[in-house]
């Protein structure tokens, strides 16, 4: 995290207002696809293990 915001950082000191809007946009946009794949992992992990418990419990 430390990298990202300080190469944001810098990269906002070297372009305009309109760029900078874009990047925290992009940057943003980034983030929400990132929580949306956890949370789709997260699922994908619970199944798997609702699956395995229940072909245990069926041996």
């Amino acid at each position: 995290m430390e990298t990202i915001q300080a190469n944001q950082e810098l990269l906002m000191d070297h372009i305009d207002e309109e760029s900078g809007r874009l990047l925290v946009q992009m940057a943003d946009a980034f983030s929400e696809v990132l929580a949306i794949v956890s949370v789709e992992r997260f699922a994908e992990g619970a199944r798997i293990g609702g699956r395995l418990i229940q072909a245990l419990l069926e041996e």
